[in-house]
């Protein structure tokens, strides 16, 4: 019987070390909508949304990365972007952060003004949330051109923490 409850003991001891092991391995914590989220498309690409906390308000960075790895949506710094197809910039973008009273979500409000003759301007608000204690961001697109509108859900899993470019 010793031996049936040395060996129990192990293995529960072993098991609550791998779980401890593998719940720090993931470097992130419930920190709300604070942090750097990221998706991956089914074709290949990547968006990187880094959200950080300033007092009362919350700045807003995204990036986003075609299959090939080219950089398509640039933000050097907060809230102005542009869209680029190869090597010209093809959208002048302008994000804006801000919350609503009542809610705990964070709306963002975009705007884009194309920069050839081609194309339309865009202007939508998505608003986000922190899922599942804080490890998943759900972004819903809830208003387009000025009218209401519901665009499917959009999941981004919690990379870190922090916010570094």
């Amino acid at each position: 019987m010793k031996g049936g409850v040395r060996t129990l003991g192990r293995v529960i001891g072993t098991a609550a070390l791998a779980a401890a092991a593998g719940c720090g391995s993931t470097g992130v914590s419930d920190t709300g909508l604070v942090g750097t989220w990221v998706r991956e498309s089914r074709a290949g690409g990547r968006s990187i949304i880094r959200i950080q906390k300033e007092d009362e308000s919350y700045r807003f960075f995204v990036d986003r990365y075609a299959p090939d790895g080219a950089h398509v949506l640039r933000c050097p710094q907060e809230g102005a972007c542009a869209l680029y197809d190869g090597d010209a910039p093809t959208y002048e973008m302008a994000f804006r952060a801000f919350s609503r009273p009542g809610s705990e979500a964070l709306f963002v409000a975009c705007r884009g003004r194309p920069l050839s003759g081609g194309g339309t301007p865009i202007q939508y608000v998505s608003e986000i949330t922190a899922e599942s204690g804080g490890v998943e961001l759900t972004v819903r697109r809830i208003e387009l051109n000025g009218s209401p509108h519901r665009e499917g859900e959009r999941r981004y899993r919690k990379e870190s923490d922090g916010t570094r470019r």
